[in-house]
């Protein structure tokens, strides 16, 4: 049913109410929207890595122009989405007619999931009103009527193109402006007649669309830092093209294939950092394009200088540490990288790659006091700074990917190690020195040592009395202390105490095997 909306006009001498229903048609410009990502909806598409979902559609009249909803199953993965969705019905024949049209979803079968839709055929085209679909990743289909060009460009990638320059003068000084580019590259057909459509992608958002190059200006597909900018977007992106060939500038391409992700920005190379308590590691990054920023020149009498400001990339962590990262008042920050950039008169090394594209690191320091809580993972941040420059804005102020970091305890002095009291008593030492004590030597209610380390703060102390036999003794109150936690058993006269009275560096670990057996671990 199409759009309407009703007018009530009320005659107050009369008492008359008329209604007036006025019909909104989907033909008109207005009334419908144009589909998104449409090169990408083709039968013949195979997934990429930025699937569509249409779980999210706002529900209303679509049209998607010089194509329509395939009347065939496509395969499932095609259509750049999982389970792609087809018109199994027959679209209305006649101009202005308006029909419900049965639409499948691909899944175990050709018509895994079926709904209707309604379809109104205007003069020149098919408009469709549209549901969301209830899942993810799922899209709606659409084909080109064209005059096809079956085959799809080769080889398809983005890669780095060079900086160039805008100039400007302003109050004496000049201004060199850098534009980084970078290029979708792809290997044409033999058809040197063809034309190639172009659409750029910044994570899953087309950002540049219908480029048209031929086989003659194939450097012309081209996107800028400055593209990057307009479109609101930053550095730390993926980036991808996809391209389409046709046989002539107006039209679109039947099918198009897409490039692999271009991660641009910084790339970390160590993704996760482990070291050991006290350790160090090195953390690499590496910036996938050249940074570029702005070029101040100034010209005195006949000395000419240039001014370009680096990209400062430092850690983020709470201020309490910031300290330890400038060791004195004259060294260099510990806790920070720093990537040129070339002054406008050295533009010709942004062309040499292995000047730019290199990698850069920092040393990490495990800074441990050695307390019994080992932090054994943590997230370390990087992030860059900003300089201001216009050019640069598209890297300033960029988070990098989060680092895990993994802390571990080499130390084996004490691994695997274990000492009890057990029976009446029955004991084991840490280095595995058995002793029995009745009688004679465990006297009843002296408390008696039976660990200490005072390297490490740990202690275990234990107190006796009479059990089983006349001559047995029985522990009846444990107390164990690991820096600042304290785990206490009292079962003294017929009481039952036992928990933690103090438990602050979260080093003991207590496992209750049954009733009257506890397993304790140093941590």
């Amino acid at each position: 049913m199409c759009g309407q909306y009703v007018l009530y006009l009320m005659l107050v001498n009369g008492f008359t109410l008329v209604a007036i229903t006025v019909t909104q048609d989907p033909c008109q410009t207005g009334n419908h929207q144009e589909l998104g990502d449409a090169l990408k909806r083709s039968p013949d598409y195979a997934m990429d890595a930025t699937p569509i979902c249409d779980r999210y559609l706002l529900e209303g009249w679509y049209t998607a122009p010089s194509r329509v909803m395939p009347r065939s199953a496509p395969g499932l993965g095609f259509c750049n989405t999982l389970y792609p969705y087809w018109m199994k019905g027959t679209p209305p024949a006649e101009v202005g007619q308006e029909i419900d049209v049965e639409i499948c979803g691909v899944g175990f079968s050709s018509c895994d999931k079926s709904f209707t839709v309604k379809v109104k055929r205007c003069p020149s085209f098919l408009v469709y009103r549209l549901l969301p679909l209830d899942s993810c990743n799922s899209a709606y289909c659409f084909e080109n009527t064209g005059n096809c060009v079956s085959e799809t460009p080769t080889g398809i990638e983005v890669v780095y193109h060079g900086v160039s320059y805008t100039s400007k003068t302003d109050g004496g000084v000049i201004q060199h402006e850098p534009v980084i580019n970078l290029l979708c590259r792809f290997t044409p057909l033999l058809d040197s007649t063809l034309f190639y459509h172009v659409d750029w992608y910044v994570n899953k958002t087309r950002v540049l669309e219908n480029q048209t190059v031929d086989s003659t200006a194939l450097d012309k597909a081209v996107f800028s830092t400055q593209d990057l900018y307009v479109a609101g977007e930053k550095l730390g992106c993926s980036i991808h093209c996809i391209v389409g060939a046709k046989k002539t500038i107006a039209e679109s391409p039947c099918n198009s294939s897409s490039s692999a992700l271009f991660y641009a920005g910084i790339e970390v190379l160590t993704p996760v950092l482990n070291m050991s308590r006290k350790g160090q590691t090195t953390l690499r990054i590496r910036p996938t394009i050249p940074y570029a920023s702005q070029t101040l020149e100034f010209q005195n009498q006949n000395e000419k200088l240039e001014i370009s400001q680096p990209l400062y990339i430092n850690l983020e962590f709470p201020s309490t540490i910031q300290s330890a990262c400038v060791v004195d008042g004259t060294s260099p920050n510990l806790c920070e990288m720093k990537l040129p950039s070339f002054k406008y008169s050295e533009r010709h090394k942004y062309g040499n790659t292995s000047l730019w594209y290199k990698e850069y690191a920092m040393t990490v320091y495990n800074r441990d006091d050695l307390g019994y809580a080992i932090q054994n993972s943590m997230i370390l941040r990087l992030k860059t700074g900003g300089q201001g420059a216009n050019a640069a804005t598209v890297f300033e102020q960029t988070a990098l990917p989060d680092i895990p970091i993994n802390i571990h305890d080499d130390s084996t002095e004490w691994k695997g190690r274990y000492c009890y009291s057990r029976g009446d008593p029955h004991m084991r030492t840490f280095d595995g020195y058995k002793y029995e004590c009745h009688h004679v030597g465990c006297e009843t209610g002296i408390t008696m040592v039976l660990y200490e380390n005072k390297v490490h703060d740990q202690e275990v102390q234990v107190r006796h009395h009479k059990c089983i036999y006349p001559n047995a003794r029985c522990i009846y109150t444990l107390a164990v202390r690991s820096g600042n936690d304290v785990f206490i058993i009292d079962i003294r006269n017929n009481t039952k105490y036992i928990n933690f009275p103090i438990c602050e560096d979260k080093s003991l670990k207590v496992v209750k095997a049954s009733d009257r057996r506890y397993k304790l671990g140093f941590t």
